[in-house]
């Protein structure tokens, strides 16, 4: 067994330099797709920040300094900018799309509104369906409206009060000090509701969710090249160790060792590269090492059960390729799940690279993988029990049927 086992091994090191530069190439093809999805998701217009410009009377200190709060204060800044414009110049800007929206202060706004007297003030923006993008800007103008009647009644209020009831005026008014209360309440109003981030699948963000399903769609891909070693049309020599009395399952743990040990080197030195490359990220690529090795023992049965069933090199490519992809597709390594029908999201969920995908994602969301580890290793045993009872078949045609 020991003897076979190296046989196998110096087998496949034969071919290693040749995989090698076919796996360098193939991480480099899933490198960049995951790149271009990650790319295209942050630009994408429901994650970027909202231009709106400030038009019409901006010249006022008043202005100018609530502008400065709302950039270097409030909460809105991370999904607002706000620019100051000529209102000529922002129609233009909306109406080409730079901007998302613009707001037109009427004249001697600010002395009016300190009188007491709010004038209305035009907020201007595109026509939308009830995406993303339009809803936050009906939220936006909805909690911005409210806020200012709410406050103004408030301040107004006080004081009317204290002059129906003819109390005195203390040095720092009451209306001072609850305008104050109202300031302080706005800009800490992000502490005043709690929220989840449930991220794309089992509460993965993004990147993270496309990090572990690329380490799959990796490994399912990087076998491929080693159908060479193992797609033979002519399979006597199974036979001959069958005749010899070296069994089926002797045959395929033999091969299924050398092949985990090959596979395994690869991604040590995929995640070595990654840990070169972004040394910030070197405790996720020490962290994913030991949930990666279950996923290599199923890749490697997964290889193991498909060059059994391929007749030559061009079959066991094609098959390889097809059914890796297929697998691959189906478990959102390309889409997340929620972009498939109900039907193929109840399934997909039971497949073994989707299973692998998600034990992968414990690390990120510190569940216990104990249910997934479970699941894949019944994976496991299935398809490497599968291989032995095909080469056992295979052998028993020919009259050597030692299991």
């Amino acid at each position: 067994m020991k003897q076979f086992f190296y046989l196998q091994l110096k087998r496949q090191l034969k071919v290693l330099p040749v995989i090698l530069a076919l796996c360098v190439g193939l991480l480099l093809c899933v490198g960049l797709l995951l790149s271009g999805i990650l790319l295209t998701d942050s630009q994408d217009a429901d994650k970027a920040r909202f231009q709106v410009a400030i038009t019409g009377d901006t010249d006022e200190d008043y202005v100018k300094m609530g502008i400065a709060a709302l950039q270097a204060f409030d909460d809105s800044r991370f999904a607002i900018e706000l620019l100051e414009m000529e209102e000529q110049q922002a129609a233009q800007a909306l109406k080409v799309g730079d901007i998302s929206a613009y707001v037109v202060l009427p004249d001697d706004f600010i002395n009016k509104a300190i009188s007491g007297n709010v004038l209305p003030v035009e907020f201007v923006t595109t026509m939308g369906g009830d995406d993303v993008t339009n809803l936050l800007k009906k939220e936006i103008t909805t909690a911005v409206t409210e806020l200012v009647i709410g406050s103004q009644r408030g301040s107004y209020g006080v004081g009317v009060a204290i002059r129906e009831e003819g109390l005195n005026w203390p040095d720092i008014d009451p209306t001072t000090q609850i305008s104050i209360q109202y300031i302080t309440q706005v800009i800490d109003r992000s502490n005043a509701i709690d929220h989840e981030e449930l991220g794309i699948s089992i509460g993965l963000r993004l990147t993270e969710y496309y990090i572990t399903k690329m380490l799959v769609l990796f490994l399912m891909l990087a076998g491929i090249p080693f159908v060479i070693c193992f797609a033979k049309d002519e399979r006597s020599l199974h036979q001959l160790l069958a005749a010899k009395g070296f069994s089926a399952g002797k045959q395929v743990l033999g091969a299924f060792l050398a092949h985990f040990v090959i596979l395994l080197f690869l991604c040590l030195m995929v995640l070595g590269g990654l840990a070169v490359a972004m040394p910030k990220e070197r405790d996720m690529v020490l962290g994913l090492l030991p949930l990666l090795i279950p996923v290599v023992l199923f890749v490697t049965g997964f290889d193991m059960l498909l060059f059994e069933l391929s007749g030559d090199v061009v079959s066991g490519v094609l098959i390889h390729f097809f059914v890796g992809l297929s697998l691959c597709y189906l478990s959102g390594c390309f889409y997340p799940l929620y972009a498939f029908p109900e039907t193929v999201q109840e399934i997909a969920v039971y497949l073994p690279t989707c299973v692998a995908g998600n034990l992968l994602g414990t690390y990120f969301t510190g569940e216990n993988p104990v249910l997934l580890l479970a699941e894949l290793s019944v994976y496991i045993v299935l398809v490497v029990g599968l291989t032995a009872l095909l080469r056992f078949l295979g052998n028993r045609r020919w009259g050597h049927a030692s299991c």
